[in-house]
């Protein structure tokens, strides 16, 4: 990820309406399948915005490949560590869940099936590997070139990977379904601005929003 985005996410996760609405759905789906005192892995943390809602009731660990992530999550008073994916520096079967939001899609986790086994090394038997990331190829945009992505999934190309990984699929599917045709619409007015402007500046889709549009 082009370091320039943690500065952008910083100043707009507190407020802007999409952080906002993802760290509700996905604090609430770890509240449902974690216990209260449970130890999650937060693996590629970012700026650990969404450990930051939850660590009062669980025991944390947070680790990133970019120094950058780390150094907000210090703002936080989140501690984490900087490792691979690949190489994480945790004793196998000690964390009950571990969680993976916008991750496994950059090409920094490539190759998926060495990501998704240290993160199976890392669970207890019976632990729990939550995954939420961008969905369908053809909406790949400027956005997910400033990301380092690689891929967007459908949902069974995601659970393909977690299956091949040894992984049982509990729950799966999509959210921001009823924003989708906006979304949609937006990404296509970009792409057709950047194929026609093909010399402008990428951009991330997110900065300041009128009170009540958010």
């Amino acid at each position: 990820m082009e370091t320039f985005i943690y500065e952008r996410m910083w100043h707009h996760e507190g407020s802007h309406w999409w952080f906002q609405a993802r760290r509700e759905i996905l604090t609430g789906l770890v509240r449902k399948w974690a216990s209260p005192g449970a130890r999650i892995l937060d693996a590629g943390c970012g700026t650990g915005f969404i450990a930051e809602a939850l660590r009062a009731d669980y025991r944390f660990t947070l680790t990133d490949s970019a120094r950058e992530a780390l150094r907000f999550c210090s703002k936080r008073q989140l501690p984490g560590v900087r490792a691979s994916l690949q190489r994480l520096p945790y004793e196998s079967g000690i964390f009950d869940l571990v969680g993976c939001f916008d991750v496994l899609y950059h090409r920094e986790a490539r190759p998926l099936a060495a990501t998704l086994g240290e993160i199976h090394r890392v669970l207890k038997p019976g632990g729990v590997i939550m995954v939420a990331e961008p969905a369908y190829q053809w909406l790949f945009g400027e956005a997910d070139v400033l990301d380092h992505a690689a891929e967007r999934f459908t949902a069974s190309q995601l659970s393909h990977h977690l299956r091949a990984a040894d992984f049982a699929v509990r729950r799966l599917g999509y959210f921001n379904t009823l924003l989708a045709p906006a979304i949609v619409a937006i990404r296509l007015l970009r792409r057709t601005r950047q194929w026609l402007w093909p010399t402008a500046k990428l951009a991330t889709e997110f900065g300041h929003v009128s009170r009540p549009l958010n």
